[in-house]
């Protein structure tokens, strides 16, 4: 699930925040962001991802940078996983 916090409207299209959500054992897959530049600050939950090849254990407190075109995916763990994401420029 995704929550639209901020959006390019409100931003004039320097940025957006986003609530993410990801069920228990469920994951956002391999992906990149070609024209953003994205980090990712864990609320509540737990869980692990992979950022550019290197493994990250996700838990409350944690935040993680993306630079653009890093792959990256992240994976909830048995209790599911809150982010708050930030994109630089705005994703929408």
């Amino acid at each position: 699930e995704l929550k639209h916090i901020v959006t390019s409207k409100e931003t004039d299209g320097k940025f957006s925040y986003h609530l993410v959500r990801i069920v228990p054992n469920k994951k956002i897959g391999m992906h990149v962001h070609k024209e953003q530049l994205e980090t990712h600050e864990v609320i509540a939950g737990n869980g692990s991802c992979l950022n550019d090849g290197k493994q990250l254990q996700y838990e409350p407190g944690i935040i993680s940078i993306f630079p653009q075109n890093v792959p990256h995916e992240v994976t909830a763990g048995a209790d599911g996983l809150y982010l708050f994401a930030k994109f630089i420029p705005a994703l929408v």
